[in-house]
């Protein structure tokens, strides 16, 4: 990994070496947010300020983002040099470029693309890895402390990516026999997100799969009466015969809707696996 970082998966944050830049207060962060999102792309003031301050913004407003720029500017590159990190000013706008630095949002989709691609070519040792680590770099609510919509929608689209790597991690981890790896991050992520039925049926599989069948027909039983309450429907008719087969078990290796051949008795997980909080920092924070 490079010595010079941004994370945007949490609080915008740099780093250069070991130590945190200081890249000022909410507002300053904010832009830096916009030029790292568009990295390498011109954006105009109009985006910046809309980007900043919605419908909103102050009279001042193109000064501002001038004066975040020139301070963005020469925080940055007095402490990683202009080599490694320019904003330049072109016709009106500005653009960021950076050589030999990591971005948080770009790893973890690059790393999510290896997952998928080693899970699509039956390495499931491997693409597990791969979602491991990219689900590792979450630290909170995406680009946390904006509020625009531009950065809403920014969130959004970072958010189904992490709830989709979610699923596709625990349904690889059931594959391979290791539920209990799944368990813990999908309880969190039921309860950030339940109305997403997909994490309900892949939660109750594992629990299943570990033998807990009481806990799974609960899980149903949860995840019915949110469905019901919030959107007033009944669970798809996948959920409904998961629950139906999960009911008539004597065992806890039934065939099921979910990939039958997924379902491989539950691996012994070391406990260091298991409680390895890394994977869901940030659940309750509403991420």
């Amino acid at each position: 990994m490079s010595d010079l970082r941004f994370s945007l998966l949490g609080p915008v944050r740099a780093w250069f070496g070991g130590e945190e830049i200081d890249i000022g207060p909410p507002q300053q962060r904010a832009m830096l947010a916009v030029l790292l999102l568009r990295l390498g792309e011109p954006i105009t003031g109009e985006t910046a300020v809309r980007a900043l301050w919605d419908d909103k913004a102050p009279s001042a407003a193109e000064g501002t983002v001038r004066t975040y720029i020139y301070r963005l500017r020469h925080r940055m590159t007095d402490v990683v040099g202009a080599d490694r990190l320019a904003i330049r000013t072109c016709n009106g706008g500005y653009q960021l470029t950076l050589h030999g630095a990591t971005i948080d949002t770009h790893l973890f989709q690059q790393l999510l693309a290896d997952a998928r691609r080693a899970r699509a070519e039956d390495r499931l040792d491997e693409a597990l890895d791969h979602y491991y680590a990219c689900l590792q770099l979450w630290r909170g609510v995406p680009i946390a402390g904006t509020y625009t919509s531009y950065f809403s929608d920014e969130r959004e689209r970072l958010q189904q990516l992490r709830f989709d790597a979610v699923e596709e991690f625990a349904t690889v981890a059931i594959s391979l026999g290791e539920h209990a790896k799944a368990v813990p991050i999908l309880k969190m992520a039921v309860a950030t997100q339940p109305l997403r039925e997909k994490l309900w049926e892949v939660l109750i599989l594992a629990l299943f799969g570990l033998g807990r069948r009481a806990d799974a027909l609960a899980a149903y039983q949860d995840a019915r009466r949110v469905l019901k309450t919030e959107l007033g429907l009944e669970p798809t008719p996948a959920l409904r015969e998961l629950h139906r087969r999960i009911l008539a078990s004597e065992s806890f290796r039934p065939a099921m809707p979910v990939a039958a051949e997924l379902i491989r008795p539950a691996a012994s997980v070391p406990r260091s696996h298991i409680a390895d909080l890394s994977l869901w920092h940030g659940w309750a924070e509403g991420a």
